[in-house]
């Protein structure tokens, strides 16, 4: 899981040394943050739950959803 400036939240897989694979983007549409994200938690319980914070505030995220 990464973090970006534009507060996007993105899932990237590193197959090979030099090549990074972005499966994922969470936030194009709707529900971004405004700013820059801090931190990415996962949930303990549940794995497909995450939480992203930035901005002012902390999101939610389902793997499931885009």
């Amino acid at each position: 899981m990464i973090g970006t400036e534009q507060g996007l939240v993105l899932t990237a897989n590193k197959k090979l040394k030099n090549k990074v694979e972005i499966s994922t983007k969470y936030g194009l549409e709707i529900g971004r943050h405004l700013g820059p994200v801090y931190a990415i938690h996962r949930s303990p319980v549940a794995p497909k739950y995450f939480m992203s914070v930035g901005d002012w505030s902390a999101k939610i995220w389902v793997e499931d959803l885009k």
